[in-house]
């Protein structure tokens, strides 16, 4: 649907996509129906597979970079590199996802994800794998990823009802939250056994087998896109072309109040928490006196809490409070950034990792929840990577700011500072924005 003339969102209507056959429980913040949405699971267990390679993935290239170069700011470029396509690519791809079948651009993902990955596994191998090889290899792979992340999204809506979009993405966080916990856990004890050939190989399998599943569980007419195309006056349709469908997304959300106050709040959130994590590895090292498996232990207590958070999220009846819910998540983030930094003690950060994952997830769940239940399907994937894109923005800086000041102050030091500042303006944009604290669907 169109965007009204206040320029805020204006409620989504029943998509022209298919909707999957739902069970007949009352529905809330229960996952039982959800299970039985076949399409759904397929999608959901694609994405779990995948996403257990990418947390290996992930724990593997950036311990790599910080033992083979011993710098903290060559860890914060590296991070920079895998956020950069978010802000970058993101729109692009949002094009393509609202013009051509969802399905397929995932399928076309995942296959390629997994060709990248796996040569990336065969170089290191053959001994070329460094700092230089790493960093336009992961620009290339998040590229790609954004095309996955925005079909995902976009499908979603039209897998399941209104009424199951908590639930739904709350399964999804859960899966990705249980992956973080188990697969950077392992991942940590891997690298240190067996080095990163071994994660990498596996990424790359992981990637094929979601495909696999896709192709064979999720049919067609999920992902297909009903264009309503304007007519002249001869009644031949107008094309749209690529800019004028990007315009269209920058446009709605430009002119949404709801998204541009969510931008300035989680583009800070985001900056600040993205400069800690970035700092997670030299934390575990030289803050905490650990190896590869504290990072992956410390990594696997933030899935840890975001299970908790996800799961809670589901089940609970919060339509008409996510703008509070999302205001007390970023409160709560900020003070156990905070505590991470006061923490010289394993078990301690740990505690305080679990309580950062839960609240993260809980202000993520809130704003997505509201993107996809506001915007029509065949808007959704160029508002919400455009959304995204400007979203985090600030990723890519902060992640390179992150490694600078952790290599100039003590890194406890560098996490109570960022965590004072989004706890500060959690409490000073809830009093301000009106729009934002008010938001339900």
């Amino acid at each position: 649907m169109p965007l009204d003339k206040s320029g805020d969102f204006a409620l989504r209507q029943s998509s022209t996509t298919p909707t999957a056959p739902v069970g007949p429980r009352q529905l809330g913040g229960k996952y039982g129906s959800l299970i039985e949405n076949k399409p759904f699971v397929s999608l959901w267990i694609s994405q779990l597979i995948s996403q257990s390679g990418d947390y290996i993935l992930n724990i593997a290239l950036l311990w790599f970079v910080l033992s083979s170069t011993k710098s903290v700011f060559l860890v914060g470029i590296t991070q920079a590199a895998a956020w950069t396509p978010i802000v970058v690519a993101g729109p692009l791809a949002g094009v393509y996802v609202d013009k051509l079948n969802r399905k397929k651009l995932i399928l076309f993902a995942n296959i390629f994800q997994g060709i990248i990955v796996g040569a990336m596994s065969l170089i290191f191998l053959e001994g070329f794998l460094s700092f230089t090889a790493i960093i336009p290899f992961l620009l290339v792979l998040f590229s790609v990823a954004q095309f996955l992340n925005a079909s995902v999204n976009a499908m979603i809506p039209n897998i399941v009802k209104a009424e199951q979009l908590s639930s739904a993405n709350g399964l999804f966080s859960f899966s990705s939250s249980i992956n973080q916990l188990g697969s950077s856990a392992l991942g940590g004890i891997i690298v240190v056994i067996a080095g990163v050939s071994a994660p990498l190989l596996y990424d790359s399998i992981t990637f094929f087998i979601a495909a696999s599943i896709v192709s064979l569980f999720v049919g067609n007419a999920y992902g297909d896109i009903h264009h309503q195309s304007e007519l002249l006056g001869s009644g031949q349709p107008v094309t749209q072309g690529f800019f004028y469908r990007l315009r269209e997304g920058f446009d709605y959300v430009r002119k949404s109040r709801l998204l541009v106050e969510i931008i300035v709040v989680g583009g800070i959130l985001n900056f600040f928490v993205g400069a800690a994590k970035t700092l997670l590895s030299p934390y575990s090292e030289f803050w905490l006196g650990g190896s590869a498996a504290t990072f992956g232990l410390i990594s696997g207590l933030l899935g840890l809490g975001a299970i908790g958070g996800s799961l809670l999220f589901g089940k609970m009846n919060a339509r008409r409070q996510l703008g509070r819910l999302f205001f007390c998540s970023v409160v709560i983030v900020g003070g156990s950034i905070i505590f991470l930094g006061i923490s010289r003690n394993v078990i301690e950060a740990l505690f305080f990792s679990l309580i950062l994952g839960s609240g993260t997830i809980t202000a993520e769940l809130s704003i997505q929840v509201l993107v996809q239940a506001k915007v029509d399907s065949n808007l959704l994937g160029r508002v919400y990577t455009m959304f995204a894109s400007a979203l985090n923005v600030t990723a890519p800086f902060s992640a390179i700011v992150g490694g600078t000041i952790g290599g100039a102050f003590p890194v406890g030091w560098a996490f109570v500072a960022f965590g004072a500042v989004i706890a500060c303006v959690g409490v000073i944009t809830f009093a301000a924005f009106s729009e934002l604290r008010g938001a339900n669907y």
